[in-house]
């Protein structure tokens, strides 16, 4: 029994002196406080252990620490050859460490990358991927579609699933199989021209940072693919936005552009310009999603609520029932997280029930709680709960105009398909 405290002693020692490389004076003494600490809380544990016959248990506790020691071995070294400005014999090609994974030891060690080592890692693990994809048979697909597998879309993926290559292999696959299974690509506006007559689904325009603002109504005739149309139609727009080739080329001039394109013209096309000059707005690749649920009245009643009065040339319907049902609320939500991962940059949900809300903050994960927002309305005033996505909720785009605009950014949506 002495000589389990012992090795545990020694591996911690060990554990502690790799954890503690680098740091400063008062750090390593903090640390061999630690250290005294859980020694003797480990030696405790032991001795119980012993006492009560489950030396097994003792020595599987030992093998979880060295696996530990050999982590913090691996990574000191790494950290301490980045730090003396030589990584000859601990990194991959181009001086770039490919066992860098999520975790919190990898994350700091990635922060001492320089930009050149930092790309030089995410080109890797863009390779990995694309390796992963052809093990299953899926570059052909992905090669027909280079919009279902480029390296945005790909990185994308890694940053959805902690930067493990192996997972967003999975995650892109299952994607990949689920729009040639569902025929994805074979979705027009014409399909939709209904539902989108109606309001069903509407487009709202663009916010400040030229992000697409979506506008679902939970009434009947919502569809999972009515979803999947507006999930590519945003899917087209961010595409186009992040390649500003596209936009420039064909961006009509505010001169020549009458009636609906003047509109387009303001609400995208200047709001791409900011953005291109200034490359510090973030989440630029992301939508925003305005969800009513069941009845909800969109006019102001309020008094002297100038805010939310919309105008006069432009009247909106006041209320819409709900039909949606359990399955299809599920299902819509999965194809969300599933296919179309960290896209979303907002969603405000009107008039949702109290059981959905306090279901969505038991089991929701954190990232998602911060994202959906539930907003109550009183006599159709939001006061202020929608910021600048209030004018935009009570006053949407007309369905030829964002028919229009689907025409023009995307020709695989659009009325006729080219041949």
């Amino acid at each position: 029994m002495p000589q389990y405290g012992a090795q545990n002693c020694f591996l911690l020692r060990e554990l502690f002196n790799h954890v503690g490389d680098g740091g400063s004076f008062w750090q390593r003494q903090a640390l061999v406080l630690v250290f005294v600490c859980l020694a003797a809380f480990l030696n405790s544990i032991t001795v119980i252990l012993h006492f009560v016959g489950q030396n097994w248990m003792a020595r599987c506790l030992q093998f979880h620490l060295a696996k530990q020691v050999v982590r913090a071995q691996r990574r000191a070294a790494q950290d301490r050859a980045f730090r003396l400005g030589s990584t000859v014999g601990h990194t991959g090609t181009g001086g770039t460490p490919e066992f860098l994974c999520a975790c919190k030891g990898c994350r700091k060690l990635s922060s001492v990358l320089n930009p050149q080592q930092r790309q030089a890692l995410e080109a890797s693990r863009v390779v990995r991927v694309r390796k992963l994809l052809g093990q299953q048979g899926l570059h052909a697909e992905a090669a027909n579609s280079s919009q279902w597998c480029s390296d945005l879309t790909i990185m994308r993926y890694l940053d959805s699933y902690g930067s493990c290559p192996a997972l967003a292999a999975k995650y892109l696959a299952a994607t990949i199989k689920w729009r040639i299974q569902n025929s994805v690509h074979e979705l027009t506006v014409t399909e939709f021209t209904e539902e989108l007559r109606k309001g069903v689904v509407s487009f709202g325009g663009f916010d400040s940072q030229s992000r697409p603002v979506f506008i679902v109504r939970f009434v009947p005739g919502f569809s999972l693919r009515l979803l999947i149309f507006m999930l590519e139609v945003g899917e087209s727009i961010i595409r186009n936005s992040m390649e500003p080739d596209v936009l420039r080329k064909d961006a009509p001039s505010a001169s020549a552009t009458p009636g609906v394109w003047q509109r387009i013209y303001r609400s995208m096309f200047r709001g791409m310009k900011r953005v291109e000059s200034d490359r510090k707005v973030q989440n630029r690749d992301r939508w925003v999603w305005i969800v009513e649920w069941g009845s909800v009245q969109r006019e102001c009643t309020r008094e002297a609520c100038t805010q939310c009065t919309p105008s006069e040339d432009s009247p909106v319907p006041t209320k819409y029932a709900g039909g949606v049902s359990a399955s299809e609320l599920i299902g819509a939500f999965r194809i969300c997280n599933e296919h179309y991962p960290n896209r979303l940059h907002a969603a405000y949900v009107l008039g949702a029930p109290e059981p959905i809300v306090s279901l969505f903050r038991i089991l929701a994960k954190k990232s998602t709680k911060r994202k959906v927002r539930f907003v109550r309305l009183r006599d159709g005033c939001d006061r202020g709960s929608l910021s600048e996505y209030g004018p935009i909720w009570r006053r949407p785009w007309a369905a030829t105009d964002f028919i229009q605009l689907i025409n023009y950014i995307d020709g695989s949506l659009a009325v006729q398909k080219s041949k």
